[in-house]
C-alpha cells in the first residue's frame, strides 16, 4: 500500500486541505484498482461480496424496528427500461446490443420478520434482434420469466426516500431462432437450428425510491444477471412506478 502511495503522489508536499484530498483520492484509486483485479479473477466474487451487505446487521435496523409496528406493506407496479445484453451462444460469438424492455410486472412486500427486509418479484418479457456478421451469430430472441429477490433497505435519506439493495435468481424460457452467418456482402452462409432453453441466473440489484404521493412510490433500479449456463448475461436500468394496495 505505501508503495503504491509513493508511485502515484507525493503526500509530504501537499499542504493542508489539499494533502488529506490527495491521499483520499489515491486510496479510492487503490482500492478500485485492486476490486477491477479480484473482479476479472471471477465474477462470482463481485457478487458475493456485495450479498454479504445483506446480511450486515445495523443499529438503525433495529431501531427501526422498535420503533414501528410490522405492518404488511405490499405494492404492485409496472415497469420498462433498457437492458445491454450479451449472448453465450454455443455455436459461436454474438453481437452485444441494448434493447429496450417494454413489459415488466412487479410485485413487491416487507418481510414482517424484519422490517427492514423486503421481497421483490417481477414476471417480464423482452426480445431483441442481434445483426449477424461473419462471424457473429445473428439470431432473434424472445425471452420471459420471473425474477425474485430479497432485498434490504440500506440507505434512508429521508422518510419519502430509501435506498435498498437485493440479491436473487432469475429463471427464464428463451427461444433463439433465426439464427444464421453471414458474408461480407450480407448473404446468408450458414443457418443453425433454433433453439429453445429454460434458463437460470443469478442476480444483484439496487433501488432509488422516492414517495410521490401516500399510496404511489417511484422506483430507480439497477441490475445486474449472471448467466449460469449458455444464457443471457445482462445490465439493465428500469424506472419502476409502485402502488400501494
Amino acid at each position: 500500500m505505501e508503495d503504491y502511495l509513493k508511485n502515484n503522489t507525493n503526500i509530504g508536499s501537499v499542504p493542508g486541505i489539499k494533502k488529506y484530498k490527495v491521499k483520499n483520492k489515491v486510496l479510492t484509486n487503490f482500492l478500485l484498482n485492486r476490486i477491477q483485479k479480484w473482479c476479472v479473477t471471477t465474477n462470482l466474487l463481485l457478487p458475493a461480496i456485495l450479498v454479504g451487505i445483506l446480511f450486515i446487521p445495523t443499529d438503525h435496523a433495529y431501531a427501526e424496528a422498535i420503533g414501528m409496528s410490522a405492518i404488511a406493506t405490499p405494492h404492485i407496479g409496472y415497469a420498462a427500461g433498457v437492458a445491454y445484453v450479451n449472448v453465450d451462444d454455443p455455436d459461436g460469438p454474438t453481437d452485444r446490443a441494448w434493447i429496450f424492455k417494454p413489459f415488466t410486472l412487479v410485485y413487491t412486500d416487507k418481510i414482517t420478520t424484519g422490517i427492514n427486509y423486503r421481497y421483490w418479484a417481477e414476471l417480464y418479457y423482452q426480445e431483441t434482434t442481434l445483426d449477424a456478421s461473419t462471424t457473429n451469430v445473428g439470431q432473434f430472441i424472445k425471452q420471459y420469466g420471473i425474477r425474485l429477490s430479497m432485498q434490504r433497505k440500506i440507505w434512508k435519506i429521508s422518510d419519502d426516500w430509501h435506498t435498498w439493495f437485493g440479491a436473487g435468481f432469475d429463471i427464464a424460457n428463451t427461444k433463439y431462432e433465426d439464427r444464421h452467418l453471414v458474408d461480407s456482402d450480407g448473404f446468408l452462409t450458414t443457418r443453425f437450428d433454433d433453439r429453445k432453453e429454460l434458463e437460470f441466473g443469478a442476480l444483484i440489484n439496487i433501488n432509488g425510491e422516492i414517495s410521490l404521493a401516500r399510496n404511489v412510490v417511484f422506483s430507480a433500479k439497477a441490475e445486474q444477471v449472471f448467466a449460469t449456463g449458455n444464457g443471457i448475461d445482462s445490465l439493465s436500468f428500469s424506472a419502476v412506478f409502485l402502488y400501494r394496495l
